[in-house]
């Protein structure tokens, strides 16, 4: 399921950029001069672009979604997901970060999505970047009650932190259930653990809970909040097209 939760390979961008900017766990210095790489603008059209051409075709030759109802799993969707990351200790505070995802139902309990995330913030005249690109398969059982599912993800990210470059292959595992609330709303309370293997320090486990709000056939939207295990907080709105 794409972008299920927030706080999968997302978050280890988060933890990517804390390990290398906090004074508490790197030694960046703090006169580097930004060097901004990335056109945001630029960036938002062309995956939005991207992922209309592959919603697109995969709705032609793919099976069917399950029928309509509040939750996310078994669904076709494409999506955008804004994020505001409050970090506990160190600098910077706070981050943004902005998720562009496609989600396909390849058979009755099992799901495939497709993920763009970018992550940005700026301390003491430094700017920090992460990019993560990522696929998620995601397994579940429809229980009636509710659908306990299971998702791993992989995927690259890559970290500009001022003058400092890395990057390196990122997994994560999440396990939840999502339960119905009426015919319109679900709610999903996880757990996930995600690492970075190549980056020194980047890997933990978030927790949190995704509601998310059918409003219409072809639209719903979403909030999540999570805290991983350095107690940082993500607030997380979406916002999906079902096809």
């Amino acid at each position: 399921m794409a972008k299920f939760p927030s706080g999968t390979l997302g978050q280890s961008c988060d933890q990517t950029l804390r390990t290398s900017a906090s004074p508490l766990r790197g030694n960046l210095t703090k006169n580097l001069m930004i060097t901004q790489k990335i056109n945001l603008k630029t960036l938002v059209l062309v995956a939005a672009a991207s992922l209309g051409l592959v919603a697109s075709a995969a709705a032609q030759s793919m099976p069917a979604a399950a029928s309509a109802g509040g939750g996310l799993l078994g669904q076709n969707y494409a999506g955008v997901e804004y994020t505001y990351v409050h970090f506990n200790r160190g600098a910077p505070k706070f981050a943004h970060d902005y998720s562009f995802f496609f989600n396909q139902s390849l058979t009755t309990g099992l799901d495939l999505g497709v993920n763009y995330d970018h992550l940005r913030a700026t301390e003491a005249g430094v700017a920090f970047r992460t990019n993560t690109a990522s696929l998620d398969l995601t397994g579940y059982l429809d229980q009636g009650w509710g659908k306990p599912f299971l998702m791993a993800s992989g995927g690259w990210t890559w970290v500009n932190n001022g003058s400092v470059k890395q990057h390196s292959y990122a997994y994560a595992f999440t396990t939840g259930v999502e339960l119905p609330v009426g015919s319109s709303v679900a709610v999903a309370p996880f757990v996930s653990y995600s690492a970075a293997p190549k980056i020194a320090g980047v890997h933990g486990w978030d927790y949190g809970v995704k509601t998310n709000y059918r409003i219409s056939k072809e639209w719903s939207t979403s909030f999540t909040i999570s805290i991983n295990d350095d107690k940082d907080m993500s607030y997380a709105i979406g916002v999906n097209y079902h096809f």
